[in-house]
């Protein structure tokens, strides 16, 4: 298990300071001036970003090897458990992305080894 933290958006901000999600906001990140010198003006873009915890799981063998979880990954990790693999994954449906569901098929496949 590894949890990660993943821009879930960005939101810039319009007026009054005012996030703003529904309407389009121009920024820019510099500016000449209206004579049109080579001067430019660094500026600051007002942005809230929000992230969010993720976890994601994998899988090892007893090599260290590691993928990510997922079925295709996990097929090429133990291709001699193939058959077996199809099968459990047929008779219980697996969220690769839920703690419970890829505890139970970990001990699956110590089952197995």
């Amino acid at each position: 298990m590894k949890q990660i933290w993943v821009v879930a958006d960005v939101r810039k901000i319009g007026t009054h300071d005012t996030p703003k999600t529904t309407v389009a906001v121009t920024s820019l990140s510099n500016y000449s001036d209206a004579t049109g010198r080579a001067k430019s003006y660094d500026l600051l873009i007002n942005e809230d970003i929000i992230i969010r915890k993720e976890t994601q799981y994998f899988f090892g063998d007893k090599n260290n090897h590691f993928v990510g979880s997922g079925k295709k990954k996990l097929m090429l990790l133990f291709p001699k458990d193939q058959s077996a693999l199809e099968n459990y994954l047929r008779e219980n449906k697996v969220d690769f992305d839920k703690k419970d569901d890829v505890e139970k098929l970990a001990r699956f496949l110590g089952q197995l080894h």
